[in-house]
């Protein structure tokens, strides 16, 4: 009877291969899922190395069709943790915008930041820009 249980290493690596399949199944399972809905789970700033240049003009940026001005709200540089500052789900293009929160409050604009070097953050406003010959 002890001579039909399987045993030894061939049988380790079935299941260790089983089970990392599984694990591997799993995690692009809810990587699909993200995709879907448009969430991401985990977006902060840890790995971003493109930076805003503090003193520079104001960036331009386009959502939903109307052009808005990210000017910067003061000179002073905020430092706290990459892993703390949350992307904000916004297509733009580099240096991209974070918040201080992980959850958006619907209707409202959060406090946004410009990266400007690791753990460094410029507090920008949100402005609708001017174009010419729009007449305001």
């Amino acid at each position: 009877m002890a001579q039909n249980t399987a045993r030894g290493t061939p049988a380790r690596v079935i299941i260790l291969f089983a089970l990392l399949t599984c694990a591997v199944a799993v995690v692009a399972w809810r990587n699909a899922q993200e995709k879907k809905t448009g969430a991401v789970r985990y977006p902060t700033a840890i790995g971003d190395t493109t930076y805003f240049k503090a003193g520079t003009e104001p960036l331009q940026v386009a959502i939903h069709g109307t052009v808005f001005s990210l000017a910067e709200e003061t000179g002073e540089i905020m430092r706290r943790r990459d892993d703390r500052m949350w992307r904000v789900p916004v297509v733009v293009s580099q240096p991209r915008l974070y918040t201080t929160s992980e959850s958006l409050p619907s209707g409202e604009v959060p406090p946004l930041y410009l990266k400007s070097g690791p753990g460094e953050y410029v507090k920008v406003e949100l402005r609708q820009a001017v174009t010419p010959g729009s007449g305001g």
